[in-house]
């Protein structure tokens, strides 16, 4: 196990309120995958494979496999790409609860960065890079929460 997985492992085990779902099969990632036209790489891949979905706090990440209707990728996906204009390379993980989204850009890879998708800057604005990977963002935040 890599130290940032056992660090996570950490973080989600902390006494917050954690919901999951039990992770999904290849063959579920690769029809989401297919039904939106882009790969699903990296840690976000390996999130998806682990846990399915996932909600700690107020951290609520969209996933497959049963995550509650708000929470679920492919639905949630094609919601944006047809209302905020999210463009077709963006795959979102997380809204930040002001309609703007947490997203990773899948024209890198074979590990995606975080960008932010403000909701009202439209279709041509500039991504703002927030982390290196979709793990890397997940430790950062779940840090700060332990730490608040």
């Amino acid at each position: 196990m890599s130290n940032a997985r056992k660090k996570l492992e950490q973080l989600l085990t902390q006494g917050r309120e954690v919901e999951s779902g039990e992770g999904c099969s290849e063959e579920v990632i690769r029809d989401a995958e297919e039904s939106l036209g882009l790969r699903i790489q990296g840690s976000y891949r390996s999130f998806l494979r682990k846990y399915g979905w996932l909600c700690v706090g107020s951290f609520e990440f969209y996933g497959i496999e049963g995550p509650p209707d708000h929470l679920e990728l492919v639905k949630m996906t094609r919601l944006a790409r047809k209302d905020l204009e999210l463009p077709s390379f963006l795959l979102p993980f997380l809204d930040d609860g002001a309609g703007s989204l947490m997203c990773l850009d899948t024209r890198q890879s074979p590990e995606p960065p975080v960008v932010f998708w403000d909701h009202e800057s439209g279709e041509d604005q500039d991504l703002d890079e927030e982390s290196n990977s979709f793990a890397e963002w997940v430790l950062e935040e779940l840090e700060d929460l332990s730490a608040s």
